[in-house]
């Protein structure tokens, strides 16, 4: 009876061996048909799709309206210049402080102003860009693009193929108010592997906004570049415009505290401040109210003191009084207004 019971115990056994690896290459070969092809659009949820983007105040200086358009691509692939440009788009969107303007509305913009002068692209864009209330236009071309393959020694290997992927931008962001040039970028991302797989530029219809150029060597390193660049454009848009908006708003605020002649002022980077302004310390001598309905009216102002701002940070900056007025002494929540004009301490 022990021998039945064996070889029954056996061929029990290799069916269940048999069924499992079937079952994992049915999985394997489902994962790979799962990353060639493209993924399902997502639906978005109730939530997310309820909720507003942030609403865009021209007086905040820290909001940045941004135009991105599409990248000159040379000889490389074609479409991979507008594929960049959407990459870009897409890394800032969720920023709270970047508004991107509608692409296709600038482009109607732009058609227009190259009817009415043809051989002048930049104007024409500056003025598209303003007409359209933009601040900043993105700018830039794809100057590699492409997958280098070697042959590299593995000790107890032997030689396997490398393939390194390589996406360079070079970028320009542009101050629409005055046609200048802010920055300029060079960003790089690369991608090694040494299985192919499949040759993306070989595949007929492709598309650079699906999920398989995303998880392809040449789409990982497109978008280490693209962050790159986000990061960029995010610290000088914002340090450019917190500057133009200082330049034209008068930058106010008040003592937070008072050490000897050493002053720490409400004011920081993020309101515009810079070392090496002088500020002017203004205390109310006089209120002016309406007589019927008690409404203020003005405040008449004298200036106390003057000091030099010495150290500045996000939001606060510190300064020292150069000169106060006989008999006057400061005061925590006295008011701050900047003069934008450099003085320096005496003895510098």
């Amino acid at each position: 009876m022990r021998q039945p019971i064996a070889r029954t115990t056996l061929a029990a056994l290799a069916a269940a061996f048999i069924l499992v690896y079937a079952m994992t290459l049915l999985a394997v070969r489902l994962d790979d048909e799962d990353v060639i092809a493209p993924a399902p659009a997502e639906a978005a949820s109730p939530a997310a799709a309820a909720t507003p983007p942030p609403a865009y105040d021209p007086e905040n200086p820290r909001q940045i309206t941004l135009a991105v358009l599409d990248f000159s691509e040379g000889m490389h692939a074609p479409g991979i210049g507008r594929a960049v440009g959407d990459m870009l788009i897409g890394a800032l969107a969720d920023d709270p402080i970047i508004r991107i303007f509608e692409r296709a509305r600038l482009d109607e913009i732009l058609q227009e102003q190259r009817r009415a002068n043809p051989s002048d692209n930049d104007g024409n864009t500056i003025r598209a860009a303003r007409e359209a209330g933009v601040q900043f236009v993105l700018t830039g071309k794809v100057s590699e693009f492409g997958i280098n393959e070697n042959g590299v020694l593995i000790p107890g290997k032997g030689t396997v193929t490398q393939y390194k992927a390589r996406t360079t931008l070079d970028l320009r962001l542009i101050s629409v108010a005055d046609a200048a040039i802010i920055s300029t970028w060079t960003t790089t991302g690369s991608e090694t592997s040494y299985n192919l797989g499949v040759n993306i530029l070989g595949i007929p219809n492709f598309s650079f906004s699906g999920r398989q150029f995303e998880e392809s060597l040449l789409g990982k390193s497109t978008r280490q570049a693209v962050t790159s660049a986000a990061d960029m454009i995010r610290r000088d848009a914002r340090a450019q415009a917190i500057q133009e908006h200082a330049a034209r708003t008068p930058l106010a605020g008040k003592v937070a505290d008072v050490d000897g002649k050493d002053l720490v002022l409400n004011i920081g980077s993020l309101a515009g401040m810079e070392i090496g302004w002088s500020v002017d310390i203004l205390r109310v001598h006089k209120q002016v109210r309406d007589p019927d309905t008690g409404e203020l009216l003005m405040e008449k102002r004298a200036r106390i003191a003057t000091a030099f701002v010495y150290s500045v940070e996000e939001k606060y900056s510190r300064a020292q009084v150069l000169m106060i007025e006989p008999g006057e002494q400061i005061v925590t929540g006295d008011m701050v207004e900047v003069q934008k004009t450099e003085a320096a301490p005496d003895g510098q």
